[in-house]
């Protein structure tokens, strides 16, 4: 018997994260033996709806556009639509070191570490104080960057780009209280995951308590060492 074929939504060339997917796309015949219930069908969307559709993720040319590839940005931020059940986007500054130099990407694995200063005049005190705050979190975007990909398959790095000023990571509504307590206390940094490390043997630091930070109230006159923080 012939095949039954329906026309279907495809990308017709490389639809960034964030990017609206109109004008991206063509209709083309397929078998409807192949296609997945989710795909956009001819007929489907109505032009209204098409143009108010951006991409959740990079879609590449000649993939059909299913329904969890995109969202309606006029009922959902793309942010939103990015970020996991339950879970949060939260936004930390970086300088060129913690930003690693401009080669961080969204989609990469981190760990946190913030690094705690003791301005006291005792050397001993004084010694900077490490710990990693979180651990495997996601990056979400860098500046206002949602994501990056490349047309050709060995991807250079670009000596023009600039290194990142802010990151946005994918947390737990604890982390992000963890995050925006530790922002106060000291420098944050990040330490990023190979893509072959599924498993890590980070642990998480609690802020509390800071066994080795003596934080004095008051006048001072009391021994901070019998002080909770």
């Amino acid at each position: 018997p012939p095949i039954k074929m329906k026309e279907t939504m495809v990308a017709k060339n490389f639809i960034n994260t964030g990017d609206p997917i109109s004008g991206s796309i063509v209709y083309e015949k397929w078998p409807e033996s192949s296609l997945r219930k989710g795909f956009y069908a001819k007929g489907q969307v109505t032009p209204e709806q098409l143009e108010s559709f951006i991409a959740r993720r990079v879609i590449s040319p000649g993939e059909p556009i299913a329904q969890n590839s995109v969202v309606d940005r006029k009922d959902h931020g793309i942010l939103s639509a990015l970020l996991k059940d339950g879970m949060r986007a939260v936004s930390i500054a970086l300088d060129q070191n913690a930003g690693m130099s401009g080669l961080l990407n969204p989609g990469d694995i981190v760990d946190v570490i913030v690094a705690f200063n003791n301005t006291s005049k005792d050397k001993n005190e004084g010694e900077e104080l490490n710990r990693t705050l979180l651990c495997g979190v996601r990056v979400l975007a860098i500046d206002q960057k949602l994501s990056t990909f490349s047309n050709s398959i060995d991807k250079k790095l670009n000596p023009t780009d600039q290194p990142a000023k802010s990151v946005t990571l994918e947390v737990t509504p604890q982390q992000a209280s963890s995050l925006a307590s530790a922002a106060k206390m000291g420098s944050l940094s990040l330490s990023l995951h190979s893509i072959n490390d599924s498993k890590s043997n980070c642990k998480e630091a609690s802020l509390k308590p800071l066994e080795q930070i003596k934080i004095i109230r008051g006048d001072g006159t009391q021994n901070p060492s019998q002080l909770k923080p």
